[in-house]
């Protein structure tokens, strides 16, 4: 007859000192975050990337202050342009944008339209999937 075959048995660790993340014999139990330090070079690189939003205004505008609003509900933060003070903004933002008329909104460079766009995107729900882009 043949030898069964034997499988090594286990072997236990023989290091006494395991302890479960974030203790320490010294200072008890601290954050997790401090148990992490330098594994991750910074906490920015675990969120999305939100995109860029310019608005481009001017003060008289009603759905500018309305554009301005919904963007502000949602917690999205944009850089607004105001044209108050360039008597031909009509013509630089026709160059920039495409749109003759005020607000005009892009997203990453990229220009969407107006408030009824914004507010299209919003209707859809494809403006909180759209700028975290």
């Amino acid at each position: 007859m043949e030898d069964p075959i034997r499988f090594a048995e286990p072997k236990r660790a023989q290091d006494h000192s395991f302890r479960p993340i974030g203790a320490s014999p010294s200072h008890g139990l601290f954050s997790l975050e401090r148990a992490l330090a330098g594994t991750v070079r910074h906490a920015s690189a675990l969120k999305p990337r939100m995109a860029r939003i310019q608005v481009y205004t001017t003060r008289w505008c009603g759905y500018c202050v309305r554009a301005k609003a919904m963007l502000e509900s949602k917690g999205l933060e944009f850089d607004e342009v105001s044209l108050d003070g360039d008597p031909a903004f009509r013509q630089k933002l026709h160059d920039r944008t495409g749109g003759w008329t005020v607000p005009q909104i892009l997203i990453d460079g990229r220009p969407i339209g107006g408030y009824t766009e914004l507010w299209r995107l919003d209707r859809e729900g494809r403006l909180d999937e759209r700028p975290a882009a």
